[in-house]
């Protein structure tokens, strides 16, 4: 991948990072509905983020960005970091579905039969945050996603009006890790966890979150802001 670097001196510097978005520009992220809760604005410098579920023929706030115009990433080595997400709010059946994926579209996060390309691909390393009908936000980890899927729940409920720290590493073609955190440098983490990868999954190019289009689940609301989102591609430690 090539370097691009958007403001290196945000959050203690830029150096080894890929590419790095801190929102004082627009990345070029494309929403399916633009609003005031769906967009990039540079004057707060925020990515503001709206998923909501639906019945089939309901509005699809899908939203994704090219991490590096269409380059892809290290199939066996690369660091994503998700800097302050805070949610707004989080209502029931509420799904957040955001991915690392070799897709470049706007479908939704699930959609019957599977996720993304509803089929068996595996295309996707997903990592979604889903409220149950008693309002528990269950933090879920999906590894291999496709009609073939993989997924556990680490039971981290995920609380509105606190900023959250995510990291991904993929170790190799078929190891990843996962931390969440309410801390900068990622100590004292709410969640860290190791998880087994499909080597099939591959030719990973953009970061999307996605919604719920599934007859009967209501119309649940995960809403936020995220202050910054960093690649290191081709390491597995973090700069």
């Amino acid at each position: 991948m090539s370097n691009i670097v958007i403001n290196p001196y945000s959050f203690g510097g830029g150096a080894g990072w890929s590419v790095e978005w801190d929102f004082s520009v627009d990345p070029s992220w494309v929403f399916n509905i633009g609003s005031s809760v769906n967009k990039v604005d540079t004057s707060t410098e925020k990515l503001y983020i709206y998923t909501q579920s639906t019945n089939h023929g309901g509005l699809n706030y899908a939203s994704y960005c090219d991490i590096d115009g269409g380059a892809t990433l290290d199939d066996t080595a690369f660091v994503c970091k998700i800097f302050k997400y805070n949610r707004s709010t989080i209502s029931t059946y509420g799904i957040d579905g955001l991915m690392i994926t070799n897709q470049n579209n706007l479908t939704p996060a699930y959609d019957s039969g599977g996720w993304l390309s509803g089929g068996t691909t595996k295309d996707s390393i997903l990592w979604h945050t889903y409220v149950t009908a008693s309002q528990q936000p269950v933090n879920r980890r999906g590894y291999t996603f496709g009609g073939s899927d993989t997924v556990d729940s680490d039971n981290l409920a995920i609380l509105t009006g606190t900023d959250y720290y995510y990291q991904l590493i993929r170790k190799s073609s078929t190891l990843g890790n996962k931390i969440i955190s309410t801390n900068l440098d990622m100590s004292a983490p709410l969640s860290d966890d190791d998880f087994t990868l499909d080597s099939a999954i591959g030719g990973l190019r953009s970061i999307r979150f996605g919604n719920l289009v599934y007859t009967g689940f209501g119309t649940g609301v995960q809403q936020g802001t995220i202050d910054e989102i960093k690649f290191a591609d081709g390491v597995t430690v973090p700069p």
